[in-house]
């Protein structure tokens, strides 16, 4: 079966392959993890490694805050965003929104949806999609139902249009240990911080489910460095 690759060293081969393309991929994990780093460096290897043109999508962060984080990486996030054609950057917050002549209406998955869609009537030909963050989306709903119905909306949207998604999300809240939005996607990375015997933290991720896919399942160590997320998938960690 034909993949997308993320080009993220260990990931691919722990995702059988890479991403299955036209896929709603969740990454989910706590403040820290590298959730916004795994979706940029998604990007920016669609860019260099296959020529895949992208799309960063921001809910809540300004555009300039994320390109900041970066700046002490091996990214070179503002020189590749100086062609939109390769990758795109757009804040879509409720603030920008109201601007744009949104009103004082809450943004809705609906309003994401055709952001994404006047995107997609330019020239460009985008095939990867990432939204940081979901949560925000879920924010204003007290229907569960109509949540699940509107982000499913998002979701089925965004495969029509070819796009490989990778959703960023937050740890479901309580006890719950997966949101309704994971049940949803065709695939759920999460992202962890281990404490270990000598108290040093960890970091691990797991791929807990890709639909047509033989995945690797179990939590691998990996590590963050200037050129992003590495994945060691020989590293087995204990719990």
């Amino acid at each position: 079966m034909e993949r997308i690759r993320t080009g993220i060293t260990g990931l691919d081969k722990l995702l059988g392959g890479g991403i299955v393309p036209g896929s709603n991929i969740i990454v989910k994990g706590t403040p820290g993890t590298g959730k916004t780093t795994l979706g940029m460096q998604y990007l920016i290897n669609g860019v260099k490694k296959y020529s895949e043109p992208g799309i960063y999508l921001s809910t809540s962060q300004e555009i300039g805050n994320v390109v900041a984080e970066f700046d002490g990486s091996d990214f070179k996030i503002a020189e590749l965003a100086k062609d939109p054609d390769k990758l795109l950057l757009s804040q879509f917050s409720e603030a920008s929104f109201r601007k744009k002549g949104g009103g004082k209406k809450a943004l809705q998955p609906k309003d994401l949806v055709e952001a994404v869609n006047f995107f997609l009537r330019g020239k460009t030909q985008y095939t990867r999609l990432v939204i940081d963050s979901v949560s925000t989306l879920t924010y204003n709903y007290s229907n569960p139902n109509e949540m699940r119905h509107e982000l499913d909306r998002v979701f089925n949207f965004t495969k029509s249009k070819g796009l490989t998604t990778v959703y960023l999300t937050e740890n479901a809240s309580g006890n719950a240990p997966f949101g309704f939005e994971d049940f949803l996607a065709d695939g759920l990375i999460e992202l962890t911080e281990i404490e270990d015997k000598k108290r040093r933290l960890r970091r691990g991720v797991r791929v807990i489910k890709q639909r047509g896919s033989k995945i690797d399942r179990v939590l691998r160590e990996y590590k963050i460095t200037r050129g992003g997320i590495d994945v060691y998938p020989e590293e087995e960690m204990f719990v």
